[in-house]
């Protein structure tokens, strides 16, 4: 089949293109506004999904791979796209899905430009497979190791690290191990044990969380800290505080904090001023249980995992009394699923900005800002 794709592509980084009979295909492979001749990988009632067999006329967004492994690594999805197209297309995905799913007119909220860097040599950790002598990442919808000579995403010093690694591997070893890089050295943790390396560090514990692209984490913190209106010079709740990357941005303003992470660890090891408390406690659960006795809150920062909000916490939240709420996701899809629920519960979004924090991947960080609208918000 030869297709013509849009001027626009999915969130998760897909051309998008129609099918003779008007069903809508998601092109993997192809850019915007080209001609593709496609092999159809999956056949739905209401859709399709293809991959590129042979490009007919390319679009002017397309440009050519810089990783020789990018056609069988499953890592990285946009290489063949310029790094300019790939972040304003994923904002405008973005923007599209808080439509959608969100239920949210775009026209009537902010939208902050998205933030972008370093298209290449940007990722300052990674995770890696092993399996007797070859050492990568999964391939493309599969769980075989491409076995890795280069990874021109990862910053230079740990793209290194990674084959040197290597060597520290014991040849029939199967497992994981992550590098994080760490000032002049990395860090590395596996659940194998390996020998010494030059520059590489090894811990038998798990690294504390923090996001893998520097510079993307410095704009997020900047605009967060732009967006702490006054409530957040109150009483705030923090759930999903991991190592304390923003609970040090709200200590700065806020009059009290109080950081709810389900693991203990990385927020107890966090270096954190005496007017932040600490609550190792799942978020639904701590949330349920100050509902019960009566605390109440001027405002909240959530930075839930991929799979976003527990379903209980909009209520839980409107019943805490916040009067505005900061969440981060790295998941635009369940980002927008959430700012419906919250509306439900009078928190409104009113502003929004998207981080494109992992180039040549389908993924990007949004956060937004909401605002209690209805009883009880002052308005």
């Amino acid at each position: 089949m030869i297709l013509e794709t849009e001027a626009r592509i999915a969130l998760g980084g897909e051309a998008i293109a129609h099918a003779p009979d008007g069903r809508v295909v998601f092109v993997t492979g192809a850019a915007p506004e080209e001609q593709v001749e496609v092999e159809i990988t999956e056949d739905t009632r209401r859709f399709l999904r293809a991959r590129v067999v042979r490009v007919v006329r390319p679009g002017a967004a397309r440009v050519d791979p810089r990783c020789k492994h990018f056609a069988v690594c499953g890592g990285c999805a946009l290489q063949h796209l310029d790094g300019a197209v790939q972040r304003e297309a994923k904002n405008q995905a973005f923007i599209e899905t808080l439509r959608r799913i969100g239920r949210v007119d775009p026209g009537a909220i902010v939208v902050e430009p998205p933030w972008g860097g370093a298209v290449y040599g940007y990722r300052s950790r990674t995770r890696l497979a092993f399996d007797r002598g070859r050492l990568g990442y999964r391939a493309k919808k599969s769980n075989a190791i491409v076995d890795v000579g280069e990874c021109p995403i990862l910053a230079p010093a740990l793209e290194a690290a990674v084959l040197r690694t290597r060597l520290a591997i014991p040849s029939r070893a199967r497992g994981e191990v992550e590098l994080m890089l760490a000032g002049d050295h990395v860090i590395a943790n596996s659940d194998v044990e390996l020998g010494p390396i030059e520059g590489v560090v090894f811990t038998p514990e798990a690294s504390d969380f923090r996001q893998s692209n520097l510079p993307g984490n410095d704009a997020l913190i900047e605009t967060i800290e732009s967006w702490l209106t006054p409530p957040f010079q109150r009483s705030v709740i923090e759930l999903y505080a991991g190592s304390g990357n923003l609970t040090r941005s709200l200590a700065k303003s806020a009059k009290s904090v109080l950081a709810v992470e389900a693991s203990r660890a990385p927020l107890a090891r966090a270096v954190l001023p005496s007017h932040v408390d600490r609550r190792a406690q799942a978020a639904e659960r701590a949330v349920s249980e100050l509902v019960r006795a009566g605390a109440r809150f001027d405002a909240a920062l959530a930075d839930p995992p991929r799979t976003g909000l527990d379903a209980t916490l909009p209520a839980g939240l409107a019943k805490l009394g916040i009067e505005a709420l900061l969440m981060v996701s790295c998941d635009p899809a369940t980002f927008a699923r959430d700012v419906a629920r919250l509306a439900q519960q009078g928190l409104h979004l009113t502003r929004a900005r998207l981080f494109d924090f992992y180039p040549q991947t389908g993924h990007a960080e949004v956060a937004g800002y909401f605002a209690l609208v209805g009883p009880g918000s002052g308005g």
